[in-house]
């Protein structure tokens, strides 16, 4: 009894700041999606105020707080990644903008890594033979299966382009969401909230993002998803490991809803 009173207070608590910054953004989000799928325009004004609502308050807490920078470092991330996409101009192609949106995302997760110190939670040494199959495999065999297949992607697939070129986008876009979602969010929430909060909390902002895209199926998707990887990167603590599989998992699920006819060919 004493022992397992003593691991409950092992594990630290869910900090209410940090909490209801998360539902903060995730009703932005969600006034993001009233936006895109809905045609609301009231949604996006709404959606865009409380984004930047939450993304000043992070920045706040960030400057105010000792203990806990990391994790409203990697909230701060999140928020001015969504706030970014929320004004980001059109350039009348889907893939250019999803170039500079991913080109953003990259940037701001090493500038983030670089300054913010992040609580370890788990590490992996992988040998440089291993770092280069896992980073490029993926992208070498969605080529393959592109060319056999003869696949090509219209503009009627979401976030498509009329290339096989954007299979292996995708497959870095695995890598980027993952790098920022678990290598950042989740590793930095987990030394204030423990591992388990730690895993939701980040499935909850990755399926928050995803419903820019106007698809509440998707965004429920990502969060199973993200709950799945979550689980995995706490026990392998390794980001390319998790980057990976995610890149596999969206590289054949595109070229799956081609092969199946669930989209224009």
């Amino acid at each position: 009894m004493h022992a397992d009173a003593g691991i409950r207070a092992a594990v630290p608590a869910f900090p209410a700041p940090l909490a209801a910054l998360v539902a903060w953004a995730a009703l932005g989000c969600a006034g993001m999606y009233a936006y895109v799928a809905l045609g609301e325009r009231d949604g996006a004004v709404a959606g865009t105020a409380l984004l930047l609502g939450a993304l000043t308050m992070a920045i706040c807490c960030l400057v105010i707080s000792n203990e806990r920078k990391a994790a409203y470092g990697a909230a701060a991330l999140v928020f001015g990644i969504a706030v970014v996409t929320a004004v980001l101009p059109s350039m009348g192609s889907a893939f250019v903008d999803s170039v500079i949106l991913l080109t953003l995302m990259v940037a701001a997760t090493v500038s983030f890594a670089r300054t913010v110190r992040m609580p370890a939670v788990k590490r992996v040494r992988l040998r440089n033979l291993s770092l280069a199959v896992v980073l490029f495999l993926p992208i070498v065999m969605a080529f393959a299966e592109a060319a056999a297949l003869g696949l090509r992607f219209w503009e009627s697939f979401p976030l498509g382009t009329p290339s096989y070129l954007f299979v292996p986008f995708m497959a870095i876009w695995g890598f980027a969401e993952e790098a920022l979602f678990r290598g950042t969010v989740q590793r930095s929430f987990a030394g204030v909230m423990g591992p388990s909060a730690a895993i939701a909390s980040a499935a909850v902002l990755n399926a928050a993002y995803m419903l820019f895209w106007g698809s509440v199926m998707y965004a429920a998707f990502s969060f199973l998803a993200a709950l799945l990887f979550g689980a995995l990167y706490h026990r392998s603590g390794s980001v390319v490991y998790v980057g990976t599989l995610r890149a596999l998992m969206d590289t054949w699920l595109i070229i799956a809803f081609i092969a199946l006819g669930l989209t224009s060919p």
